[in-house]
């Protein structure tokens, strides 16, 4: 990267922007994420499931050892995948994480190097709530600042 002093304004503008962006699309990630392990299909899959394995150890495996093992494999494969899937899902969802609060210190430093350059910061590229479509709460997933216009 060149030194912010030799940066012309464009060079600067698109960088920090670039940032924003990356930042935004990788906090979108971050919440879709979010949203698959925190819904209650998942949560219901997950009770029904392990509920089926208890009432298979429960009452099959001493009742009926044969029979039992083998509702128990049957049982036991969803839940093996669905266990190994939402583990999968938790460290990428870890990884974005720490990924935004790379970019969001990214974006802090190279604040503070145009600061101490004594460079103008370029100003926060705003999105009115209002141009999303379909948005009737005037937020946005991946819009960490949403810029609303007050009335007087």
């Amino acid at each position: 990267m060149k030194n912010i002093k030799d940066m012309s304004d464009q060079e600067i503008k698109g960088r920090y922007y670039s940032l924003i962006n990356q930042s935004r699309q990788t906090f979108y990630e971050q919440q879709k994420i979010e949203r698959f392990l925190e819904s209650p299909l998942l949560m219901c899959c997950f009770m029904v499931l392990w509920l089926w394995m208890a009432f298979i150890f429960l009452f099959f495996i001493w009742i009926a050892p044969r029979e039992g093992f083998q509702l128990f494999l049957i049982g036991g494969i969803p839940l093996a995948i669905l266990l190994f899937t939402t583990r999968h899902y938790k460290k990428e969802w870890s990884q974005k994480k720490r990924k935004v609060n790379q970019i969001h210190y990214q974006l802090d430093a190279f604040r503070t190097k145009l600061e101490k350059a004594k460079r103008d910061i370029p100003p926060y590229p705003f999105t009115e709530a209002s141009s999303y479509p379909l948005d009737y709460k005037a937020t946005y997933p991946f819009d960490e600042y949403t810029y609303y216009e007050f009335e007087e």
